[in-house]
């Protein structure tokens, strides 16, 4: 079959939203609209949603030799770092010079392909280095933020030639960090007598005029981006994130300086913060509601005025602690948060009633009229598709503003739990059966407020969910007066049950997501302690890596299920269980903060083997018995794959899981499961670095191997002979 519309290495928007939309023609009611499962394959291989063997070679070259570079860079910058005395000065110099001119010289060979770019990214990040190398070597005297400040010089006429995003936003970031230590430099040099004669600036009016410049970087990106919107839709300056990336920042260093000012009114300095602030949100709400719709600049305002609200509503808390102070001030809050989503919610109905954002029109109907003429879908399948309100699916940061809400929401209604209970007089009587008694009353609105058919129902049934679910955490936790470690893995043990009834109970993808996720994490931790203090060490990382083996194959399972069909059902396990790996996997970093909580003997200190054996052991089986039953061409990328990521698990858990996700979110095509994956390997990465038990020598020459063995395996995928291969799974 044609594959030329395959993308290099990722789907198009377009391409993910019209497949998102073909489960609705499997349910068509008239049966000559309904859409065969193998026309859905077809049309998920053409669109390079499902990957065949080109497409995982093109999407493997690139992360494979991206994550090779940043490691040897990284590498190169941790050996610097290191000072090696016994290293002659020039060998130094040569060792970081030489890499920036090989970059050079791949820069220049390879210019038109994405090798250029990402060694270009690469050059960008190691002049860093070279920087740190001739401050450490000549002992110059400068300051950290002058060294900051000339590695933007040098990221800036990089991120000019290279005119890719990853460049400017390096750029961007490093101006950012120069200006973070020469505040905090200005801010001790204005300590002392007569400061403020040597230093005429205070640092309030640093502050203003880098709040300035960071709002005259967003307009000049902002101009430029709707320039090549009109004139370039696919080019690189008309993609939306560095923008929103941009204004997020910007309003997060606003939201924290005006809820301080307001949290702090009496003793606050300078109270015109809350004009600029006000104005911002003001002029980005006529701005990006009517003459650039953009709905996830949208929600970034208004989270900054739900939290300024909220701390504006706490400040009620200075007038009296009477209960019915608080009784009001909870109120407020919660009525405050109901207006702030119902208006997010209005927003996202009237912006974006049949598409989701960020996809032009045109690029849509496009694809579809191809798809027509290639008869994988007809006229009337076409315009099902083209029609499909899309109106009650929430984009991610929409969603992620209203669960935070969501939270904050169920700690209100706990407290006024608790306030009406000692209205009453029976707060001192409290106990865990009556608090699970009282739960049960919060879980009952829940249920049937989650059963409405608007999404505002639903959150406010979500938040209702939240707090029973905590309070019969709670409920169970007050049962007894044994407060040991067993007795805490014992409760935490029985809460699961009370997880399943919730999670049954409550029809909402989101909350069973939630409780899969923590579910997981409570299973396996307690499974661990138990089997740990009663068992030998041997049988207990066993049974508990069969655990953690059993929940990765199911998980795998439902990832191939969801693969050949349109996806039915909530997803709670499809993302819940990977959820509760990851959490676990960061939990097992901190064994000793573990140990601190669970005990000695909680089996916290061999978590990180319990994991890494079972995700091994369940990834290499997943992967054997898949390759059995499919074609022969998926034999060369599953189990290289499978045993790649299942060697690095035994080594660290986290970082086999995240390459395992990186892989899931190509063979599922999506783009924000593939940001959620590298999201996580930047955290769990850095995490788990720093408290590695070795040298810094050490760890520099662990990247550096780590580097080029990544940069050998793309060449290895690079002479992968995949003409005529059409498998799709």
């Amino acid at each position: 079959m044609d594959s030329s519309y395959h993308p290099t290495r990722m789907p198009s928007g377009a391409a993910e939203h019209v497949c998102r939309t073909l489960g609705a023609l499997q349910r068509s009611s008239p049966e000559s609209d309904r859409l065969s499962a193998s026309a859905y394959q077809r049309i998920l291989l053409y669109c390079g949603v499902r990957p065949d063997l080109p497409g995982w070679r093109h999407f493997l070259l690139g992360a494979l030799t991206l994550l090779g570079l940043l490691a040897l860079v990284c590498g190169i910058i941790f050996f610097i770092a290191w000072n090696w005395a016994s290293m002659p000065k020039m060998a130094k110099f040569a060792l970081v010079e030489g890499w920036i001119l090989a970059l050079a010289i791949v820069v220049c060979w390879r210019w038109r392909q994405a090798l250029a770019r990402m060694a270009l990214l690469a050059v960008g990040l190691s002049f860093g280095g070279l920087l740190a190398l001739y401050g450490q070597t000549y002992q110059t005297g400068a300051d950290s933020w002058e060294l900051f400040r000339a590695w933007a010089l040098v990221l800036l006429p990089l991120a000019l030639l290279g005119r890719q995003n990853g460049l400017w936003i390096c750029a961007w970031a490093v101006a950012n960090l120069a200006f973070q230590f020469y505040y905090a430099n200005q801010a001790l040099l204005l300590i002392g007598d007569n400061a403020w004669q040597r230093f005429p600036w205070s640092a309030d009016g640093l502050l203003y005029a880098y709040l300035a410049a960071q709002l005259l970087c967003l307009i000049l990106r902002e101009a430029l981006s709707g320039a090549a919107r009109r004139r370039q839709p696919a080019s690189w300056l008309a993609k939306r994130w560095p923008s929103r990336l941009m204004a997020g920042y910007l309003l997060l260093t606003l939201t924290f300086w005006v809820a301080g000012t307001v949290l702090d009114w009496s003793n606050a300095d300078n109270r015109l913060i809350i004009v600029p602030w006000a104005l911002l949100l003001l002029i980005g709400y006529v701005f990006y509601r009517q003459r650039r719709p953009d709905l996830c600049m949208l929600t970034l305002g208004m989270a900054s005025l739900m939290v300024v609200g909220g701390v504006l509503i706490l400040q009620l808390l200075h007038l009296s602690w009477e209960i019915g102070n608080l009784f009001l001030i909870c109120g407020l809050m919660a009525l405050w948060l109901t207006l702030c989503g119902a208006r997010l919610l209005r927003w996202r109905r009237e912006m974006y009633p049949q598409q989701t954002p960020d996809i032009a029109p045109n690029e849509v109907g496009a694809l579809l009229q191809t798809l027509q003429q290639r008869r994988m879908l007809n006229a009337r399948q076409a315009a099902t598709v083209a029609d499909f309100d899309h109106s009650e699916r929430l984009p991610w940061y929409l969603r992620l503003a209203l669960t935070l809400g969501g939270w904050l929401a169920a700690m209100i209604i706990l407290m006024l739990l608790v306030l009406v209970l000692y209205a009453v007089g029976l707060l001192e009587s409290l106990n865990g059966a009556s608090l699970a008694f009282y739960s049960a009353l919060l879980a009952v609105p829940a249920a049937l407020w989650l059963r409405k058919p608007t999404i505002g129902q639903q959150q406010i049934g979500m938040a209702w969910a939240i707090a029973a679910t905590y309070g019969f955490y709670l409920a169970i936790m007050l049962i007894g007066d044994d407060y040991a470690q067993p007795s805490i893995m014992l409760k935490m043990l029985c809460f699961l049950p009370v997880l399943a009834t919730m999670a049954w109970a409550m029809p909402n993808a989101l909350y069973r997501l939630m409780a899969v996720c923590l579910g997981v994490f409570l299973l396996v931790q307690s499974l661990g302690y138990f089997s740990s203090r009663y068992l030998p060490s041997a049988l207990a990382i066993g049974l508990t890596a069969l655990l953690v083996a059993l929940l990765l194959a199911g998980w795998l399972q439902q990832v191939i299920r969801n693969a050949s069909r349109p996806a039915t059902g909530d997803g709670a396990w499809r993302y819940g269980i990977p959820a509760g790996l990851m959490a676990l996997c960061l939990a097992a970093i901190h064994h000793n903060l573990l140990s601190d909580i669970f005990g000695p003997s909680s089996g916290s200190t061999m978590l990180a083997t319990m994991l890494g054996i079972g995700i091994a052991v369940g990834l290499i089986g997943s992967a054997l018995a898949y390759t059995q039953r499919t074609a022969a061409d998926a034999v060369p990328v599953y189990l290289p794959a499978a045993l790649f990521c299942g060697v690095i698990a035994l080594f660290s858990p986290g970082l086999g899981l995240g390459l395992l996700l990186l892989l899931t979110a190509r063979y599922l095509g999506s783009r924000l499961l593939l940001a959620t994956a590298g999201g996580y390997l930047l955290l769990y990465l850095s995490d788990w670095y720093y408290f590695l038990g070795i040298s810094l020598l050490h760890k520099a020459l662990l990247l550096m191997v780590s580097g080029v063995v990544l940069l050998l395996l793309a060449v290895w995928v690079k002479q992968w002979q995949t003409q005529g291969g059409n498998h799709a799974d």
